[in-house]
């Protein structure tokens, strides 16, 4: 509480971004501030390492250009952002164990744009044919909801959603299409559908309207990684707000017309208010005693285990490079890598000349944890990879190995209703809310908002309090 000071104390659980974020405005706001974070670090799955001269990303590598408050708080933080490589930003697809460029015309995941696709060898020629009748499809009526595998087979036929859309969605949610929700992760695709009736003519509509993607990089970061936004924050919070790493918190308690948070370390801190930036497993265990039906849904959210593995090869010992950031491999394929970023192509400030820095993500639902892996096994799945993908004729001169434990929440049919019954419970705990990529998008601009949405929650109620008691 706020004992000796005039000014509301809030504790935040968790310093991944969204809780540095939430911390981070709270302080500009004039709150005193606490952070506890279990871990020894904070940044939570991003992580930066500078190695032998190479910049080496251990979780998330950059952030989406046109998704605003990635790059709003990087300027309020006075950093300087660096965008993708413009020059070679073509992605590619694998198809029978070779690469294709993915085709151009791809919006929302999906294609909407018929000469591109067409004329790519991608599909055969059922899977074309089957695009083509996309146009004659008619709108869904049905309200209930959908998945995004249903929805795509259903617009498109099966080659395009195996074969185009499940890579590129897998490559961000390591899902499972026939679960992961059209509502919850592409809504676009359904507002597209309702109002031209056919995903290709809402193309044609946009085109025809002159809206077009946004100019400039698609990914931006900064020249020192991504870990110099977690740095920035950090520094700004060390004069403003108390952080203790290594700090488990075991029991969430309500005192009065306040909070009490307990530690493994026998501590109580005292708050007017918490934000919870945890994943959604953590916030169920912290929030068992106090709300059974809050409890229950937090805990029925799914998360996925990942790992990535960096590796440097000499330049001329990848003997089939792509002129690309990288390359998706569908599940249809086999494979158990979901990805490969040629970082040295994507960002060529992160490798040293004369070599090629490629990063590989492995783990999605349904297959084997990489978690389990040893490193060894991990390296030797990646060089196997790019052995038959791009040729590489030696050893990696180097390899980093990072593991992500149930990192990616899944956003499963019903996930937005269920986060809307979290924010609803949430009312009932007064001073409580919560933040991170399980409600509103899992990437960085999105948990950052999550953090600031989370600050607001907390300010607005600490404003009616005090109007109360004044």
């Amino acid at each position: 509480m706020r004992g000796l000071s005039d000014r509301p104390h809030v504790v935040v659980i968790g310093a991944g971004i969204a809780g540095l974020a939430a911390a981070y405005r709270l302080v500009q706001d004039g709150m005193l501030v606490t952070v506890i974070e279990r871990d020894d670090r904070v940044g939570g799955k991003i992580l930066t390492e500078s190695v032998d001269g190479f910049v080496i990303e251990a979780g998330p590598d950059a952030f989406l250009s046109w998704k605003p408050r990635g790059k709003a708080l990087c300027d309020q933080l006075e950093l300087t952002t660096v965008g993708s490589n413009e020059d070679a930003k073509r992605a590619y697809i694998a198809r029978n164990g070779r690469l294709f460029p993915l085709p151009d015309g791809i919006a929302g995941v999906v294609p909407r744009r018929f000469v591109p696709t067409l004329r790519s060898p991608i599909l055969s020629l059922s899977g074309k044919t089957r695009l083509m009748l996309e146009w004659a499809i008619p709108r869904r009526i049905d309200e209930s909801e959908e998945s995004l595998a249903r929805f795509v087979r259903r617009r498109t036929g099966r080659q395009v959603w195996e074969r185009i859309v499940e890579p590129l969605v897998t490559g961000v949610y390591a899902g499972d299409g026939t679960k992961l929700a059209v509502r919850a992760t592409f809504p676009m695709l359904i507002d597209a559908e309702r109002e031209h009736g056919s995903l290709i003519r809402a193309g044609l509509a946009a085109r025809k309207a002159g809206r077009q993607p946004p100019p400039g990089p698609m990914f931006l970061t900064t020249a020192e990684g991504l870990g110099a936004i977690v740095a920035a924050l950090e520094d700004a919070l060390s004069s403003g707000a108390d952080l203790r790493t290594g700090t488990e918190v075991t029991a969430l308690e309500r005192t009065g017309g306040g909070w009490t948070v307990h530690d493994r370390f026998g501590t109580a801190t005292t708050a007017d208010a918490v934000v919870l930036a945890t994943p959604a497993s953590v916030a169920a265990k912290l929030t068992r005693t106090l709300d059974g039906a809050l409890t229950r849904e937090l805990a029925a959210v799914e998360s996925v285990s990942v790992a990535t593995v960096s590796v440097v090869y000499p330049q001329d010992a990848v003997t089939a490079p792509i002129d690309g950031h990288g390359y998706v491999n569908p599940r249809v394929e086999g494979s158990p890598i979901v990805a490969c970023s040629i970082t040295s192509t994507k960002f060529p400030v992160r490798a040293r000349p004369g070599t090629v820095l490629i990063r590989a993500h492995i783990g999605r639902v349904g297959e084997a944890d990489p978690c389990l892996r040893s490193d060894d096994e991990l390296v030797d799945l990646v060089h196997d990879e790019l052995r038959a993908k791009l040729g590489v004729t030696s050893r990696p001169t180097m390899a980093r190995v990072y593991r992500w434990p149930e990192a990616i929440p899944q956003y499963d049919v019903g996930h937005k209703d269920r986060v809307a019954l979290i924010k609803a419970r949430l009312t009932r705990l007064p001073g409580l809310a919560v933040a991170g990529a399980t409600y509103r998008g899992i990437g960085i601009p999105d948990c950052i908002s999550s953090g600031d949405e989370a600050a607001e929650a907390v300010l607005a109620h600490l404003a009616t309090t005090a109007a109360r008691e004044g």
